[in-house]
């Protein structure tokens, strides 16, 4: 029969060691297949700032580089507005590229907004770079008030 010493230290510090260097790997491969996805995607995501005013909300919307026919807003009756565009990269034949760190291709927001939005006053403006949606808010509605005649 054997008999085996046990080092409760040495034992959790080889867990800690294996379960850190699992982590560190999926950490790196999820990170790839988030490269590569965003490569094949088109994958950037605009950066959006919401504001909320006092009849109106604004919404500005990062687009650098970005034309204004390039680019797509629609709000549905649901009051989800979709913004879907293409920043396109242009070529030229006798440029050698030494970096990308920028991304071009396809993209696509999409933001619930509040059920008390005017989706017939909206405006759209894009203006150094910055894609800035103005859209109005109903009225609120009063309460309608009917006096009952007492018989």
């Amino acid at each position: 029969m054997r008999y085996y010493q046990i080092n409760p230290e040495l034992d959790f510090n080889n867990f800690v060691k294996q379960v850190s260097d699992w982590a560190g790997k999926f950490e790196n491969e999820v990170s790839e297949k988030a490269k590569d996805y965003y490569q094949t995607q088109g994958g950037f995501k605009p950066p959006m700032d919401i504001i909320e005013m006092d009849k109106y909300y604004i919404l500005e919307i990062e687009l650098p580089g970005i034309a204004k026919d390039n680019v797509s807003i629609k709000v549905g009756e649901d009051n989800i507005l979709s913004l879907t565009g293409n920043k396109v990269k242009s070529t030229k034949d006798d440029i050698i590229s030494l970096r990308h760190e920028r991304r071009y291709g396809e993209f696509k927001r999409s933001v619930q907004l509040p059920d008390n939005i005017d989706i017939n006053q909206i405006s759209a403006t894009l203006q150094n770079g910055i894609l800035t949606l103005k859209i109005s808010m109903k009225e609120p509605e009063t309460p309608k008030v009917v006096e009952v005649p007492i018989i």
